[in-house]
């Protein structure tokens, strides 16, 4: 608010000096002789600068008001008094009034499109340097300092940047000033409880203003911004400050779906050991149990029927038997697993 007052007084003084300093010349063109389209011209000049050199519509105007009076006090006659003498003076006046607003409001409209137009440079800038930053970001940590320190640097405040996802355990780093620290972790189940679903745009807590940063199928992280930044800068950055949590949300997705991929391709590499290891096993067990039951066949040939050790080789016969069945069926659960079994 301060601010705001402070900017109104700079807008009107600079109003009255540049139209006190056109007065002033224009006296002195009038001492030298000069005809009066001169003054006119100057004053014209006045409420161009004015328009220039201040921000909104209001100044422009009021500068043309000011200087079509200061021109009828001083240079019309009768002089030193508003009123006027000569019908003609008031054709001269609408005309010098209807062109100094208009110039006055071109001037300004010009000023306020190139002052958009430079804001959306840098905000495309910032955007850029953020998604260089974040696509050479190889984890959620890189990712969460790039984040606190970009959306500080935007908006000088104090930042930090909770990360709650399922790829990795949680995080919570500050940005304060220009260093970056670990901070310990709240409840994290508590803050999940809160931002999952939030229906407005950021949660107004005691200290800080949250804002979630939402993934395609869940929460990702959230990112806090300190209670004492300025209403009105976080209200004109609004639209910067989404683009950079939509960018970290990117980001964060990318790199756990990367993790998450390696983990499978991990685990595919495990089953096929496993699954390779279970092969030789097989391999390995088959040919000494084809022996021994080839060998317990022949002995129980060689052996009469009523001899006792008929029993035992039947028994080592049907053990190896069944190891190797067992065998078998591994052997197939290895290839039905590989898929080179159709059911």
């Amino acid at each position: 608010m301060m601010m705001k007052k402070k900017e109104i007084l700079q807008s009107l003084l600079k109003l009255v000096i540049i139209v006190f300093a056109a007065t002033v010349l224009g006296k002195i063109f009038t001492g030298l002789g000069f005809p009066e389209t001169n003054i006119v011209v100057m004053y014209l000049l006045a409420v161009l600068l004015v328009a220039r050199f201040t921000s909104g519509y209001q100044y422009g105007i009021l500068s043309a008001v000011v200087s079509l009076l200061c021109y009828n006090y001083f240079f019309t006659e009768p002089y030193h008094t508003l009123a006027v003498n000569d019908p003609g003076y008031l054709i001269t006046f609408s005309i010098m009034l209807t062109t100094s607003i208009l110039t006055s409001a071109l001037t300004t409209k010009e000023k306020l499109l190139t002052k958009e137009a430079n804001e959306r440079g840098k905000e495309s800038q910032i955007l850029y340097m953020l998604s260089s930053k974040l696509s050479d970001a190889s984890d959620i940590e890189a990712v969460l300092k790039i984040a606190a320190e970009s959306i500080s640097h935007l908006l000088q405040i104090n930042v930090g940047c909770i990360y709650i996802g399922r790829q990795s355990a949680p995080i919570y780093i500050q940005q304060s000033g220009k260093e970056q620290i670990h901070r310990g972790l709240p409840d994290v189940e508590e803050i999940r409880k809160k931002y999952t679903d939030l229906r407005t745009e950021y949660l107004e807590e005691e200290d800080t203003y949250g804002y979630p940063v939402n993934g395609r199928e869940h929460l990702l992280a959230v990112v806090k911004i300190d209670k004492t930044v300025n209403a009105e800068q976080l209200q004109e950055k609004k639209k910067l400050l989404h683009s950079i949590i939509e960018n970290v949300s990117m980001a964060m997705e990318r790199i756990e779906v990367t993790v998450e991929r390696v983990r499978d391709r991990e685990n595919m590499e495990r089953e096929r050991e496993r699954a390779n290891l279970l092969r030789a096993i097989s391999h390995d067990l088959r040919t000494p149990l084809s022996g021994i039951m080839g060998t317990s066949e022949m002995l129980m040939d060689m052996t009469d029927k009523e001899d006792r050790r008929q029993e035992l080789l039947q028994g080592i016969y049907q053990d190896a038997d069944w190891l190797k069945s067992l065998v078998e069926n591994i052997l197939s659960l290895t290839r039905l697993q590989d898929g080179k079994i159709v059911i």
